[in-house]
């Protein structure tokens, strides 16, 4: 959540992966955590923070 209580929504994840596509897992997942934590903007951190990445290979 950000200080205000907006949660970091779905849409946002989506909006955050779309942006890394065609890049590697470690680059895709570095850019997702440093959206949620632009997004947080200095807010206690409500929950933990998981991130998978899987690659399809076919």
């Amino acid at each position: 959540m950000d200080k205000e209580g907006n949660f970091f929504t779905r849409e946002r994840l989506v909006d955050a992966l779309k942006e890394t596509m065609g890049t590697s897992a470690d680059q895709m997942v570095a850019a997702t955590l440093l959206k949620i934590h632009k997004f947080a903007s200095g807010a206690d951190q409500s929950d933990d923070i998981t991130i998978m990445a899987i690659r399809y290979t076919g």
